[in-house]
């Protein structure tokens, strides 16, 4: 099966926010049944940041958001490498799909279309218990760089300057 990434509209709304629900209290998973849903999902494609993963078939099986987090850039851990952090949030796989490389593959996809947006790189909250989470942006050479407490939640914040 081919799977590919383009840019979420308005239309992927009710698809992406039923993926994101879906996978609410799976492991490593800190959303809630309000969080995302379907006001993030509408501001992401409006503002032209939302990204959805596709089957051959059209099924999205992937989402999430990648433009200004402004509210992260507030710590001062962030890399002073990079002089436009691209904000990254709320990747989801749907669960049949998980552990075959999707996030990954994901990921890289809308690495080379932020970089082309004008972003030199990518910052990001990770919860330390998403285990799956922390293996993918390991291996895509994300770099641990601080720690914070936000929406009452721990976090880990990546980084990657991007090339």
């Amino acid at each position: 099966m081919n799977f590919h990434v383009r840019k979420g509209t308005l239309d992927d709304v009710p698809a992406v926010t039923a993926l994101w629900r879906s996978l609410v209290g799976t492991e490593g998973c800190t959303w809630d049944e309000e969080y995302p849903g379907k006001e993030e999902a509408e501001e992401d494609a409006a503002c032209g940041d939302l990204y959805v993963l596709c089957t051959s078939e059209g099924e999205i099986i992937g989402a999430m958001a990648a433009g200004d987090e402004n509210e992260l850039w507030n710590y001062d851990f962030w890399s002073g490498d990079i002089k436009k952090h691209c904000g990254c949030s709320r990747l989801g796989i749907a669960a049949v799909y998980q552990n075959r490389g999707l996030a990954g593959f994901m990921f890289s996809e809308v690495e080379k279309d932020v970089f082309w947006r004008g972003y030199d790189g990518i910052g990001f909250l990770v919860s330390p218990q998403n285990m799956k989470a922390l293996s993918v942006y390991d291996k895509m050479g994300y770099v641990k760089i601080g720690e914070c407490v936000l929406y009452e939640q721990d976090w880990f914040c990546y980084e990657k300057k991007l090339k």
